[in-house]
């Protein structure tokens, strides 16, 4: 069995200073790239099925530029078999998650697989449509934010939170799954295996190679960033009171929130 998991590099917003009028900077390399956090939960589900299943393999595909290597050698670190990366370096179009959907179609419609995983959504954009569109672009099953997982033969039960419970769902396979933040706890990288996973040689695949019309990509549905803003700022006036007797202390505070106005007879008893 053949298990693909769709992963996502995404800007580290910990270690950027984005100025307002820009939403993502324009010189980031891979020190500024992590791995999309909830696609951990999906490489996890599929590394357990693999310790438990004989002939299982997993391979790792993302899309993105080239710092996305370092998330698919994370991944193999993790104990994934294969990676390999789709180039893309167009942000007009990768905000549309139809044409994202559209690309990894493609892409994994020619690795033929049993089982399709991806994190329930991405942080940066956070709007988990990939995995719908996917599931609906392939014409597949799909179950999403999925806490627990059972693979049969031709089959996969899926078990899902829903309000005051949860649900089980059984679709026969191939199908598209979103794994739920809450379903694993992801393992960690050894040394041993991150140097490992430094040497694997990642192929790139190009959208002419998938046979992309770039120009349809762009007539797609997506965001259109038409503003940044910064919150306001309100300056407000600390008032610290230090007393050691506290009869002192609470008659300053008094004094000063009259002085500010404050009506204090509503709290008379």
């Amino acid at each position: 069995m053949k298990i693909v998991v769709a992963i996502k590099e995404i800007v580290d917003t910990n270690s950027l200073d984005v100025s307002s009028s820009e939403y993502l900077p324009r010189d980031v390399d891979s020190d500024d790239i992590i791995m999309n956090v909830n696609d951990k939960n999906a490489i996890e589900a599929a590394l357990q099925i693999k310790e438990t299943q004989e002939g299982v393999t997993v391979h790792v595909l993302s899309l993105g530029s080239e710092n996305a290597l370092k998330v698919l050698r994370e991944a193999i670190a993790m104990g994934c078999d294969e990676a390999s990366r789709i180039e893309a370096n167009d942000l007009d179009f990768l905000s549309s998650s139809m044409a994202k959907a559209t690309i990894l179609a493609k892409a994994i419609q020619k690795l033929e697989p049993d089982l399709i995983m991806t994190g329930m959504y991405s942080i940066d954009f956070g709007q988990a449509q990939v995995p719908v569109l996917l599931a609906t672009i392939l014409n597949l099953p799909q179950v999403t934010y999925v806490n627990k997982l059972e693979v049969a033969n031709n089959s996969v039960t899926a078990e899902r939170y829903i309000e005051g419970g949860s649900i089980k769902l059984k679709v026969p396979r191939p199908c598209v799954l979103s794994i739920a933040s809450t379903a694993n706890e992801p393992r960690y990288t050894s040394v041993k295996r991150i140097m490992l996973a430094k040497k694997t040689q990642i192929p790139v695949v190009n959208l002419a190679d998938l046979g992309v019309d770039t120009a349809a990509l762009k007539n797609m549905g997506g965001l259109e960033v038409v503003e940044i803003q910064r919150p306001e700022k309100s300056e407000i006036e600390c008032f610290k009171v230090e007393e050691d007797d506290v009869e002192a202390g609470v008659d300053k505070l008094l004094a000063k929130l009259r002085e500010d106005g404050v009506d204090l007879t509503i709290y008379k008893n």
